[in-house]
């Protein structure tokens, strides 16, 4: 560490090739005090700690030239560079061996993963530099900003020292304070408060974790009677109960027998998920956050992610008003997708051509415009661009001047109605996932190259300057290179090559293609094409370094598919990205949405048993009461049985759905079938538990779908008569 008595700020070497990532970051630094240099690739960064001696030093993983483990190794044999701090950072290698590898081999101070929180960089360079941490440069005085200026240039870049911890939802609306405390990570209580009503929701990390208020419609019991679930004498009873035990409503509710104990917790989950979406209609209220170092013990402890509900908040319950009023001061702007826009938008659950859509986001097009695009109602897309603001996946920009001369009036608007067209054909076409990645389908006619290698002319060009617009035609050509070719060409690989020599030349051909070590990569266009490239080479090395899928594959060409080995690829390719869709959509319990996913992955690849089970518990899950939709999802789980035995997932399903039927016996089969196929599937060992049992009591009770039900519980001797309770829930 350099002389605590030197009056010089420490200097900091920041190396990141992402330029515009670089400038926030040297921004951040500089406004805490520090000299900050920046460099943009191994060798000048290199070459600078040679010749100047640094104080601390932040590398990125990826670089061109000369990647980030290389700089750090060569940094280590130079004078300057010896006992040189550094905090390496990546976006790629996150392996936590990487980690723990790479710390001992360079002895760094610190191994980060992109997207890199600004507090904990604050919080690291304070410990390691302590009393030597400088003071930040006086500011101007400047007036208070308000929560539009919040919005449109500071959100995501405020220290946590400004973060407005008191306030009233009409300045700071509530999607942008939970995407505030998620962004700083900070734990605590958020205490609202409007009229009469109270909540308080506390934070661990940044992350919801409970809730609690003084709002009746929003109690268990209260929830459960909405659903259907419970009866109003049985909520009435449980009320009194409450009273007279003082204990929790749903233990009084299981109680009573009306409500399954195997039930509570997803019924608390479902509960408090609506309490904090009930936040984003609150106009009027008042809010404080208390910081704690350590939060209060909760039995019912919960675990929500901020963006997929901010994303479902500002969708259905944030006033159509708040959002105009919110978006208003920014129609002459531009918007642009933010740096780790992808990471963000996939923890929001957005589709991939929504994800596409916003990575092209690159400031050509006016907020305005957008609006007034036509693809999607203007409250609509109004709503989804107020959540990317807030989840911080986009922000707003001042639009880019083409040209110092002043334009004339029908100068001024013919280049805003072109850019506005451009603009409305770019968002059609993500929108409606023609993007060049999902193009797995081959065209009409057979004969023409599929979307992912069709090449480009001069329709479908972008506009870039003259040294991107090389990069890209560059990398254009590659893609459709690698189109043409089968997995072992396309790696550069013999088909009798073993596996470990030719993950070794993927890894090569990684650190040349990955996205990240493109030059350029910046432009969207760029990175799109460069993400195109990478998955291609992804794909490959996956089938053929997996031993059951090299097999399959090299069958496959003996028949004669070399011809058709780029349509595998590309529909491979958009299968898998139509599956992950409908994941994202089970996690959200949008069965149809899933339904739908699962079955466009199927259709192009109708022999992934994977695809057939997930298909299969959707089918199901959309329509539980229907017998029709019963065996209809219980064929799709016996062709997955076929094409893949030693997925137990497929019994076990077939098993949940016997069990939901009332069949119990037909469960257990199933349950013990699953267990064949993988003796440690813990699901079925529980429920086979739980279904042994009423093989003797008669059919299983009916619940939701996918939830065990506890076992009956006999009385030796039912009472002669029933009383009303038990008459109305069917107890003996």
């Amino acid at each position: 560490m350099p002389d605590a008595k030197s009056p010089n700020p420490p200097r900091i070497l920041a190396v990141e090739d992402d330029r515009e990532l670089s400038k926030v970051f040297v921004a951040l630094l500089t406004d805490e005090g520090f000299h900050v240099q920046a460099e943009y690739n191994g060798k000048s960064a290199l070459d600078r700690v040679t010749k100047e001696a640094f104080d601390f030093a932040f590398i990125d993983g990826l670089l061109p030239g000369m990647d980030g483990f290389k700089l750090c190794e060569n940094l280590r044999l130079t004078k300057n560079g010896a006992e040189l701090p550094i905090v390496f950072v990546s976006g790629v290698y996150r392996a936590a061996n990487h980690a723990v590898e790479a710390k001992q081999k360079y002895r760094l101070l610190e191994y980060l993963e992109k997207p890199v929180n600004p507090g904990i960089v604050i919080e690291l360079l304070k410990r390691h530099f302590g009393d030597r941490y400088p003071a930040p440069p006086p500011k101007a005085p400047a007036e208070a900003k308000s929560g539009e200026a919040v919005l449109a240039n500071d959100y995501f870049l405020l220290d946590p020292s400004q973060l407005p911890l008191e306030g009233a939802l009409a300045t700071t609306p509530f999607p942008l304070l939970i995407g505030q405390i998620y962004a700083r990570k900070l734990t605590g209580q958020l205490l609202l408060t409007e009229s009469q009503s109270k909540k308080l929701i506390a934070f661990d990390n940044g992350a919801p974790v409970a809730s609690s208020s003084n709002i009746i419609p929003e109690c268990l019991g209260q929830m459960l009677l909405r659903e259907g679930r419970i009866p109003q004498q049985a909520l009435d009873e449980s009320l009194k109960r409450m009273k007279a035990t003082r204990r929790k409503q749903g233990a009084v509710l299981i109680e009573l027998g009306v409500f399954p104990e195997k039930e509570l917790g997803e019924a608390l989950s479902r509960q408090f998920n609506q309490k904090l979406l009930n936040v984003f209609t609150w106009a009027d209220a008042s809010f404080v956050f208390k910081p704690l170092s350590v939060l209060p013990e909760n039995p019912n402890r919960q675990s929500q992610h901020p963006y997929p509900l901010i994303r479902e908040g500002v969708a259905r319950r944030l006033p159509l008003a708040a959002v105009q009023k919110w978006l208003a001061p920014y129609q002459a702007l531009t918007v642009v997708a933010t740096e780790d826009a992808e990471a963000r938008l996939q923890s929001c659950g957005c589709s991939t051509p929504e994800v596409r859509f916003v990575l092209g986001m690159d400031g050509e097009g006016l907020l305005e415009h957008i609006l007034a695009s036509g693809l999607k109602p203007r409250d609509e897309m109004q709503r989804f661009i107020f959540s990317l603001v807030a989840i911080g996946a986009a922000r707003f920009s001042p639009p880019r001047e083409a040209s110092s001369a002043p334009k004339t009036g029908r100068e001024a608007l013919d280049g805003s109605t072109m850019r506005q067209n451009i603009l409305t054909a770019h968002i059609q076409k993500h929108f409606a996932g023609e993007a060049g990645a999902q193009g797995g389908e081959a065209q009409s006619d057979g004969g023409n190259p599929t979307a992912a290698g069709r090449p480009e002319t001069t329709q479908n060009l972008p506009i870039l300057p003259p040294e991107q617009m090389d990069a890209y035609l560059k990398l254009s050509q590659t893609r459709q290179d690698l189109a043409a070719k089968n997995c072992f060409d396309m790696l550069g690989v013999a088909r009798d090559t073993p596996v470990e020599e030719v993950k070794k030349v993927y890894l090569k051909l990684a650190r040349i293609y990955h996205p990240d070590a493109m030059p350029f990569s910046d432009a969207p266009q760029i990175r799109r094409l460069a993400d195109e490239v990478f998955a291609m080479l992804a794909k490959a090395n996956d089938t053929l370094t997996n031993p059951d899928k090299r097999a399959e594959y090299l069958q496959f060409l003996e028949d004669g598919g070399d011809q058709d080995a780029t349509d595998e690829v590309a529909r491979l390719l958009a299968a898998e990205q139509h599956f992950m869709e409908g994941q994202a959509h089970v996690r959200r319990k949008d069965w149809a949405r899933a339904r739908q996913s699962f079955q466009e992955a199927l259709r192009l690849a109708p022999i992934n048993g994977e695809y057939h089970i997930e298909l299969g518990w959707a089918h199901f899950n959309v329509a539980p009461r229907d017998p029709t939709a019963r065996q209809e999802a219980l064929q799709y789980l016996q062709k997955a049985m076929e094409i893949a035995p030693k997925l137990a997932d497929a019994p076990y399903y077939a098993g949940m759905i016997h069990k939901y039927a009332g069949d119990a016996l037909k469960a257990a089969e199933w349950f013990r079938k699953a267990l064949q196929a993988n003796p440690d599937h813990t699901r079925s060992q529980e429920e086979l538990g739980m279904v042994k049992p009423r093989r003797e009591e008669g059919p299983a009770r009916k619940g939701p779908p996918g939830k065990k039900q506890p076992p009956s519980r006999k009385k030796p001797e039912p009472p002669k008569k029933k009383g009303f309770l038990a008459r109305l829930f069917g107890k003996s």
